[in-house]
């Protein structure tokens, strides 16, 4: 292990970066060939409102009919695919095209683990093999062609670089502080549950900060909420105008909720959109699917819509505690272990993984790695909404990097060991120049 590590740190970080990006995307890209997966667009409300985006310029119509502005969706990936659908339209080559940007986010992924435990003072074969655990084992390739969930992850893996060079730091510059509220905000227009993350972070920082007396943190914690603000406020802004009422991201809480709670309500989105179909809760209620209910949303406004939902749901969940605990209870089983009738050996394998870097998590928290109590944070915060959500496997992947990163550094890492050269410092400190630190 020793004369691997030394090897792994004789060469330069660019080198493993460029190395895993390419093997990640070929691994990837060809399981995509060689399973036969065959990608194409299937126009859900993402695509509706990307197809809306590239035909007239608008953020509208994700339902079965035009229904007018929305905020469904979070702005940046059908922003992206809007794209794709200009250059492409709407046949293979735009699929195709599709799952390349989304199978290259996953591949960047892979790519700056290495650079993660650098910046977290962690030994380089852990983010080296866990870089190379992604790359090389592609086992939700489905849930990659597709969703966006490969540029929710690496959202995250970048904000986890970000915020842990940033806590690392006994006097974070007033420049790069605001900066990093930026970054989250960007990520959270991406991304939403990294709201709670972000919180928990400022609050987790703030008790550290204090009990160690540095002088001015709440000042610190104030800016990276002002620049956390200002990155999302152009759409908070924008929704405000186009929808008449204050959104934060998305608009569509009340939906899912009450899709998630009803009579006869399972426990997973699978079953919930096959199970009777087509004349099942989901098929009959959701505007996606159904005209009359679209039309609903056209007459009083999305925002309205999703207030009487909610109410809906609440008043089930009020009148039924049982089921609400039991729905609840699975999904959070469901999301941190994949539901086993679906793929039992892909669920079973997971337990051991997923105690594995629970194990990893401690040790990192033990050691007073700024990284464990990040990624502690996001263990924490991030799932806290799916819990109540229709569950769905892709919900989890965005941080599924964690589990690998976790588990190995369990295995091999060891903080007291340094790290490969002076890259990193490099680095950070023309990062403090360009940022005025």
């Amino acid at each position: 292990m020793n004369r691997l590590c030394r090897w792994l740190n004789s060469l330069k970080l660019a080198h493993i970066f460029s190395f895993l990006l390419v093997l990640g995307f070929v691994v990837h890209m060809a399981a995509v060939v060689l399973l036969r997966m065959h990608p194409t667009i299937n126009f859900a409300e993402m695509e509706k409102i990307a197809r809306s985006l590239a035909q007239h310029g608008t953020f509208a119509n994700p339902f079965s009919m035009p229904t007018g502005p929305t905020a469904h969706h979070a702005p940046v990936y059908p922003l992206l695919l809007s794209l794709i659908f200009r250059a492409f339209g709407y046949g293979t080559a735009a699929a195709y095209a599709m799952a390349a940007m989304n199978i290259s986010f996953a591949a960047l992924q892979c790519a700056l683990l290495p650079v993660l435990t650098e910046v977290a003072k962690v030994r380089r074969v852990v983010g080296v093999a866990a870089g190379l655990f992604g790359a090389l084992v592609p086992f939700r390739i489905k849930r990659e062609i597709r969703w966006e969930t490969t540029l929710s992850a690496l959202a995250i893996v970048v904000l986890a670089l970000l915020t842990t060079r940033w806590w690392q730091t006994t006097r974070p510059s007033r420049s790069y502080t605001f900066f990093l509220g930026l970054a989250w905000g960007a990520g959270m227009l991406c991304c939403p549950p990294l709201l709670l993350v972000f919180l928990l972070l400022l609050l987790f920082f703030g008790v550290s900060a204090w009990k160690r007396k540095q002088p001015q943190w709440l000042l610190t914690v104030a800016i990276a909420a002002l620049g956390m603000a200002v990155a999302v406020s152009p759409w908070t802004i924008r929704n405000y105008r186009a929808l008449g009422g204050l959104v934060f991201v998305r608009s569509n809480f009340g939906i899912e909720l009450d899709l998630s709670y009803h009579p006869g309500a399972h426990a997973s989105f699978a079953d919930n959109l096959s199970i009777g179909f087509p004349n099942n809760y989901y098929h009959q209620q959701h505007p996606w699917a159904n005209n009359e209910v679209a039309e609903k949303v056209r007459q009083i406004g999305e925002l309205e819509f999703n207030r009487q939902r909610r109410r809906r749901a609440i008043d089930w969940i009020r009148a039924n505690p049982r089921d609400f605990a039991k729905l609840t209870l699975e999904r959070v089983f469901f999301f941190w272990f994949m539901q086993p009738q679906s793929q039992p050996l892909k669920a079973l394998l997971l337990v051991p993984w997923s105690l594995l870097a629970a194990a990893g998590l401690w040790r990192a928290l033990r050691r007073r790695l700024a990284l464990g109590s990040i990624l502690l944070c996001l263990w924490i915060a991030y799932p806290f909404i799916y819990y109540f959500m229709q569950a769905d496997a892709r919900y989890h992947y965005p941080i599924d990097w964690t589990l690998a990163l976790l588990a190995f550094y369990l295995l091999f890492g060891d903080p007291r060991t340094p790290t490969g050269g002076q890259e990193i410092s490099e680095v950070s400190e023309n990062l403090d120049r360009s940022l005025g630190g």
